[in-house]
């Protein structure tokens, strides 16, 4: 585990990254579409929470009396990622709804920033305080 101090500092950190965007003139560069394509694939693809929720959940489901074990673990394992891809193209079209609205709305999004800027503050001093009474 880290060291709650350094987990406290992290988060006080987080907030002034957050007030340093906010506080920035104008909204960030445009990526072209395939380096966004690119980096969310990265992100999820090089994740190890995927591989370990995969090993730890879907063996459960897999009996040697049904058949073959490899063919089980690859037939949920795309039901598995045909779920996966229906939520996340959800949550895709529903962030950019939302972005949409925060855009002709700028006041918002800075203060959906700073709010969880401070919240992230919040739990990094929680953290620092109740170490400290143990």
């Amino acid at each position: 585990m880290f060291p709650s101090e350094l987990l406290a500092a992290y988060l006080v950190a987080f907030l002034v990254a957050v007030l340093v965007v906010v506080l920035a003139p104008g909204p960030a560069d445009r990526q072209p579409l395939a380096r966004v394509f690119v980096t969310g694939l990265l992100s999820n693809v090089l994740n190890p929470k995927l591989g370990l929720f995969v090993v730890a959940f879907i063996p459960q489901f897999v009996g040697v009396a049904r058949g073959p074990v490899p063919v089980q673990m690859l037939v949920y394992g795309a039901i598995f990622a045909v779920l996966t891809a229906i939520v996340f193209t959800l949550l895709g079209g529903l962030a950019t709804r939302l972005s949409h609205g925060l855009a002709r709305r700028p006041g918002a999004l800075a203060a959906a920033n700073v709010g969880a800027g401070l919240t992230f503050c919040a739990a990094g001093l929680s953290i620092l305080v109740l170490d400290r009474r143990r």
